[in-house]
This record gives structure tokens, C-alpha cells and sequence, in this order.
């Protein structure tokens, strides 16, 4: 049974809270390293030593949380892009970060008048495929969404019976969509032709099983 999630507000989430527990650490260590006197450095006093290397260490973890979090920000604020673009097309059931046990969670599923995982990534300029994944500008992107679309689509098959496309949706694209395989990449402004030009028909009743079964509660008919 699929489960509702959401793996990147979580996420998003989790790093902020991170951050500021080393915000904390950091000014409390600094504050005590302050109040024993600079000169204490000097005497090799073992408290000041080791406030500020615990100082110097929380600042460099909040370093690292905060261009974690800031990603994280940029994708979600991605994810809430396509997720109004879908809202505005005649589709029966649009669903949002569904954890099919796939690794990670499914960002939008659409079900009728097609079935589609749609994978999404915020990323700017020309995509072309390379080697393991996708790039964006020349540069590889740090994980393989169409790999990760695949997965979800496959697992979405073996969870409802029916066929699904695996699209990924890289929002600020300016190149035009492309097939890796059987994955569609393309920008948020093609994703609406791209869904049109999906072939494998879903009738509306599958799409309310489907949607049951993915906990979609109070079905319309």
C-alpha cells in the first residue's frame, strides 16, 4: 500500500531545525570562550581550546545546512510550481509526494485521463543527458532523476496494475523536451503538451481505483 508523504518538506524541515540547534551551539560556545578572556587561549586553557574548536565546528556545520536548505527551498518551491500547473489541467486525480517504497516518494502522480510519475527538479538552461543522469548548464546534477522517475514509475505499476509514464519535469529548462530512454524530461512550460501527448489511455473508473488505492479519500464520480 502506497503512503502520503512529503519527503521534501520533511527534509526542508529537518535542515532548518539542524541549523539553528548549531546556532545555537555556536554562540553558546563563543559566549563562554568570551567569558573566560582571550588570553586564555594563550594559557592553553583546555575549556577555551575546546569551546572554540566546538565554535569553529558548529559554524561549519551551519554552513553546510544552509546550501543544504537552500536546495532543498529551490526544490520544494519547484515542486509547488508544477503542482499549480497541474491543478490547471482537466486531469481527475493529481497527487503530491506519494511514498510508493521506492526510495524517496513519488513528487506528483497524474491519473486520467492518463497515468504519469512526474519527477521534479529545479534547474536553469539547456538539459542534456550524460552519463548516469542529467545536466543543466554543463553541469551534472548531483542525483539521477530520471533514474528516480523510472523507479517510481515501475513501482507505481506493480502497486496498481496499470501502465505509468515516468516524466521529469526540470522547471526552468529552455531547451525543448527529450526522450532518455523512455523518460520524457522537460521544462514546467512543456508540461502540459507533453501530458497531451501521452498515448496509453486510463478510463476514469481505473483512475479512481488507482486513486483509492494511493488513499485519495471521498472520490468525485
Amino acid at each position: 500500500m502506497a503512503r502520503n508523504s512529503n519527503f521534501l518538506a520533511d527534509s526542508l524541515n529537518k535542515a532548518r531545525s539542524q541549523q539553528a540547534a548549531y546556532v545555537l551551539l555556536c554562540v553558546g560556545f563563543a559566549v563562554l570562550l568570551i567569558s573566560r578572556g582571550p588570553a586564555s587561549l594563550l594559557r592553553r586553557d583546555i575549556v577555551s581550546i575546546v569551546s572554540a574548536a566546538a565554535a569553529t565546528l558548529s559554524f561549519m556545520q551551519f554552513r553546510t545546512l544552509s546550501a543544504k536548505a537552500g536546495r532543498l527551498s529551490a526544490g520544494a518551491s519547484a515542486e509547488k510550481a508544477v503542482a499549480k500547473s497541474l491543478a490547471s489541467l482537466r486531469i481527475k486525480h493529481v497527487l503530491h509526494s506519494v511514498d510508493l517504497s521506492a526510495g524517496g516518494d513519488a513528487d506528483h502522480i497524474i491519473l486520467g485521463p492518463v497515468c504519469a510519475v512526474i519527477e521534479t527538479k529545479y534547474a536553469k538552461g539547456n538539459v542534456t543527458s550524460v552519463p548516469g543522469g542529467l545536466a543543466a548548464s554543463g553541469r551534472k546534477l548531483p542525483r539521477d532523476p530520471v533514474s528516480q522517475a523510472r523507479r517510481q514509475a515501475a513501482a507505481l505499476r506493480r502497486v496498481s496494475g496499470v501502465w505509468s509514464e515516468a516524466v521529469v519535469c526540470m522547471t526552468g529548462m529552455t531547451n525543448k523536451p527529450f526522450k532518455d530512454g523512455d523518460v520524457i524530461v522537460c521544462s514546467l512550460k512543456d508540461l502540459p503538451g507533453v501530458i497531451d501527448t501521452l498515448s496509453r489511455p486510463l478510463s476514469g473508473g481505473d483512475a479512481d481505483r488507482v486513486a483509492s488505492l494511493l488513499g485519495v479519500p471521498n472520490l468525485r464520480g
